[in-house]
């Protein structure tokens, strides 16, 4: 029997719905990928007569970042009283954003306002169904390689299907060369920060114009900084908002911006990599005239999505969190690290899976070196434990505590008589770490948070 594409439609939304329900009564809410999986089986242009409906549409994707930046802006709104659709477990495939709508459709309408974060892969896919009024594009680094390919390859896909697709907003980071070409709208840090070192995994050390060398007045981190082409006239764009003043400490970034002659002060999580995700939600806001005065409190109280610089105090033991999964994030959170004034103790977890990606190979573009003075005592588990146990020696770590099952890593991790733990896993490393916690009563589930 034919099915008509209103039934089809019909159908799809009840199976779903219907999965949702089960998975909820069976305790399992964090299956946020199912139910749109199983709807989209039954009718593929789901997601479009889903997301009709919405007022106005903003996807964020990026190679990191998204979570982070999706969930400020989310929480913001919401705080605002405007009625906001978000994936906010993080499922940013296109069957995470139907589950989110389905979850979602008894709020769904003219008012309301959806923000999705989009898996770099999926986005050219995402991009014609959603139809969005303004995207957000953090920034292009290296990442799982064997799905994702070459990082010009996933720009030129990008470009395509922005060309095919325009929005009414492209918000870029004008310090990323690979990406500030593309658009109008730019968010940019300022000149105070000191360069990264010669030790940099750049990915993107030519010209996206000519392709000659580009040369860089400052280097931030990995290819974003200061920076012109050695041939053309390709540069930093000028920024319509950016940084004027960036400080960083262990505990957080606090950040200076200018709109006008009106300085304003934010304090954000800590790390380089969160000015940036602070810098496109403000970029976002403003040029929506959304920005209120409550952004700073908003911003001072904003917890981060789990694993990504979370803290979970067990006992008398304070532990922080940091998902790694390529060699810029990963340098990035060492750098934070070494801020630290005492010794650290760090359990790092390396899986291979399909959700990781398979080559690890990336491991040997992090700075591990910078650690080594830093480090008090260093465990490496995973199912790649032995790679980064080689990995470690080559940067100078004696005697690494070597255990590939996690649960008995961590187990021996936290018996440590140290008050400060700091974990650095894979993402299916860190999903396994949260199953374990929420099971012992030691965190709550990733979707409840």
């Amino acid at each position: 029997m034919k099915i008509n594409n209103n039934w089809r439609f019909k159908l799809a939304s009840a199976v779903g719905k219907l999965c949702i329900w089960v998975t909820t009564v069976l305790g399992k809410s964090g299956a946020s990928a199912l139910p749109g999986l199983l709807a989209l089986k039954i009718d593929q242009d789901i997601l479009t007569k889903l997301s009709r409906p919405l007022g106005k549409i903003i996807l964020i994707t990026g190679t990191n970042g998204k979570t982070t930046s999706a969930r400020l802006l989310a929480s913001y709104l919401t705080k605002s009283d405007i009625v906001t659709v978000h994936n906010r477990t993080g499922s940013n495939l296109e069957r995470g954003l139907v589950s989110t709508l389905l979850a979602n459709k008894n709020k769904v309408g003219k008012n309301t306002w959806a923000v999705f974060e989009v898996d770099e892969a999926a986005f050219c896919s995402v991009l014609p169904k959603v139809k969005p009024n303004i995207v957000i594009i953090s920034n292009l680094f290296r990442d799982q390689m064997d799905r994702y390919g070459e990082i010009d390859s996933i720009k030129s896909a990008w470009v395509n299907s922005l060309q095919k697709n325009p929005v009414d907003i492209l918000i870029l980071n004008a310090d990323d060369p690979s990406l500030s070409y593309l658009g109008s709208i730019y968010k940019g840090k300022d000149k105070n920060i000191s360069s990264e070192g010669v030790f940099s995994a750049s990915d993107s050390s030519l010209c996206p114009i000519c392709s000659k060398k580009l040369i860089y007045a400052q280097r931030y981190y990995s290819h974003q900084g200061i920076y012109h082409c050695s041939h053309c006239d390709f540069k930093n764009k000028k920024t319509v908002f950016s940084a004027d003043k960036v400080l960083l400490s262990i505990n957080s970034s606090t950040i200076y911006t200018k709109i006008g002659n009106i300085q304003k002060r934010y304090e954000f999580l800590p790390g380089l990599y969160n000015v940036y995700n602070f810098l496109s939600i403000f970029t976002f806001l403003s040029s929506q005239n959304l920005l209120k005065a409550s952004l700073f409190l908003h911003c001072k109280s904003f917890q981060p999505a789990f694993g990504r610089g979370e803290s979970i105090n067990i006992n008398s033991k304070h532990i922080k969190i940091f998902l790694i999964k390529n060699p810029t994030g990963f340098n990035q959170v060492i750098k934070q690290l070494v801020l630290n004034q005492q010794k650290l103790n760090i359990l790092i977890a390396i899986n291979d899976n399909l959700a990781d990606g398979r080559d690890i190979s990336w491991l040997w573009d992090v700075n591990f070196k910078k650690l080594l003075d830093k480090t008090s005592a260093l465990f490496i588990s995973g199912s790649r434990a032995s790679d980064m146990a080689l990995r470690a020696k080559y940067s100078g770590f004696k005697k690494p505590i070597v255990e590939a099952r996690l649960i008995n890593a961590f187990s021996r991790f936290f018996q440590l008589r140290r008050k400060n733990l700091y974990i650095l896993p894979t993402y299916t490393a860190l999903l396994a770490l949260k199953k374990y916690l929420t099971k012992a009563g030691l965190s709550v589930n990733v979707w409840e948070e």
